[in-house]
């Protein structure tokens, strides 16, 4: 009798255990999407201009460039990854954009795609080329907070999303093209990028990235319609499926920054779902060299 007793109890709560995190569509976007960060009570992302969602969930334009990635920095400065004008732009609170990069070795930057920046404030970003794997013409860019700009690797497969991680150790690099996460040994200021280890292979290809506070890296799998959550020494946690065709970058972010952003493309827009996690806040930035100022501002 007893155990029918606890079988009855184990199938009552079995439902209510077995309900996992959904992702619904957020916002609705006017084309394919990138790119997403968390700033303050808003959301921006990039789709046809850096768009902004406010606490009424409306998405405006807050600026008329050509965005690929974006990240907050400690002090609500908001960097872009911009196409328009080829350059690293800073957004101030105050709306004013500033080109902090637009050229490396007197050339113009070709691509910038995404983004990230270290505990020293050291700014990294991907310049990918061909998707072919056979044909690895990606880079990978530095800018030090006086402004220098290198190249610190190049012959990547179309390298997409790029982490530092919570302890400043490694430097993470989505190859989308090989379908590989690599991890490197973050360079010491003026060196390349060393030799990657493999951190995780994708079933298709791989696109952006986010860590939590606990150091679990979170990944989308582009054309896998799900996130998978790493532990640090890449083993599998989770698996979060999300309903749309292409999966590109991710970001937390909310009132307690346990909530997870997904852009997505089919449907365009911005998934979210519950993460249980805090998200890494990210690295505070620095005082970065500007370039110029542009006329426009971001509302």
């Amino acid at each position: 009798m007893r155990t029918i007793v606890l079988i009855a109890a184990l199938l009552a709560l079995a439902p209510a255990a077995a309900q996992a995190p959904r992702a619904e569509l957020f916002v609705r976007a006017p084309a394919y999407s990138e790119g997403p960060a968390w700033r303050g009570g808003s959301l921006f992302f990039c789709s046809r201009g850096l768009r902004r969602v406010g606490p009424d969930r409306k998405v405006v334009r807050s600026l008329a460039v050509s965005p690929a990635g974006t990240v907050v920095l400690g002090d609500g400065r908001l960097l872009v990854c911009d196409n328009r004008h080829k350059a690293l732009l800073q957004v101030g609170r105050d709306g004013r954009v500033s080109v902090l990069a637009d050229r490396h070795a007197g050339k113009p930057l070709r691509l910038l795609n995404d983004l990230t920046v270290d505990r020293a404030g050291n700014v990294y970003w991907t310049d990918p080329r061909s998707y072919d794997p056979k044909k690895p013409d990606g880079n990978v860019f530095r800018m030090t907070p006086a402004g220098v700009v290198s190249r610190i690797a190049s012959g990547r497969a179309f390298p997409n999303g790029i982490e530092v991680d919570p302890r400043n150790r490694y430097l993470y690099l989505v190859e989308s093209s090989a379908g590989r996460l690599l991890r490197y040994d973050l360079p010491a200021p003026g060196r390349p990028l060393g030799k990657p280890v493999v951190f995780f292979r994708y079933r298709t290809n791989g696109d952006g990235l986010a860590f939590d506070a606990a150091g679990n890296l979170w990944t989308t799998e582009f054309l896998g319609k799900e996130v998978i959550v790493l532990s640090p020494g890449g083993k599998v946690i989770a698996r979060h499926p999300v309903p749309a065709q292409a999966l590109s970058n991710l970001c937390f972010g909310g009132p307690r920054a346990d909530t997870l952003f997904v852009t997505a493309g089919k449907p365009d827009g911005v998934f979210r779902l519950p993460a249980g996690v805090r998200g890494f806040a990210g690295h505070p930035g620095g005082a970065y060299r500007v370039v110029r100022t542009l006329r426009e501002r971001a509302k």
